[in-house]
């Protein structure tokens, strides 16, 4: 005989035993309501363009601003997808990359799910603003200390942290 019952987020099973008319043995397993979720993170790829201490930090018509980059597209590798971001984001040519951080970002501002693998990089020319981004601005350690900046929240309790925690902003 196996009866399921819910009292709160649970299932219980109890499996019962009968022989004979005597009971011989009980099982009470605990089931989750739903079965878990396996949700994939959407991967991104950003840029850490320093200079005097100071981090480049682009938005787009948004009331907050993040390190430039974007998602990697399927059957792309990671610094394939830093290459081509920064090209249509900041027209420059990156000549080398070496990873820094990465994280897992599960506040983000429209609710999913990020890996961000972040990089520092050199490039060759200008930086100019293309794309769909609409301003580009330097920021130092006293802008995020101080909060006169709002920025995304994966970079905010991430990226900043370990930036200002190596003194290299």
């Amino acid at each position: 005989m196996v009866r399921l019952y819910k009292p709160g987020t649970f299932f219980w099973a109890y499996s019962i035993v009968v022989a004979r008319g005597i009971r011989i043995a009980e099982t009470r397993v605990r089931f989750p309501l739903s079965p878990p979720i396996m949700i994939t993170p959407i991967v991104k790829v950003a840029a850490i363009i320093i200079k005097n201490k100071k981090i480049l930090m682009v938005t787009a018509n948004r009331d907050f601003y993040w390190t430039p980059g974007g998602k990697v597209e399927a059957e792309e590798k990671i610094e394939q997808a830093l290459v081509r971001e920064l090209k249509e984001e900041l027209n420059i040519e990156v000549t080398s990359f070496k990873p820094y951080v990465k994280y897992l970002s599960e506040t983000e501002e429209d609710d999913s799910i990020r890996e961000v693998n972040n990089y520092f990089i050199e490039y060759k020319g200008n930086l100019e603003l293309s794309g769909e981004l609409t301003d580009m601005v330097w920021f130092g350690r006293e802008d995020f200390v101080h909060g006169k900046i709002k920025i995304q929240n994966g970079v905010r309790d991430k990226l900043i942290p370990a930036l200002i925690k190596d003194n290299l902003i």
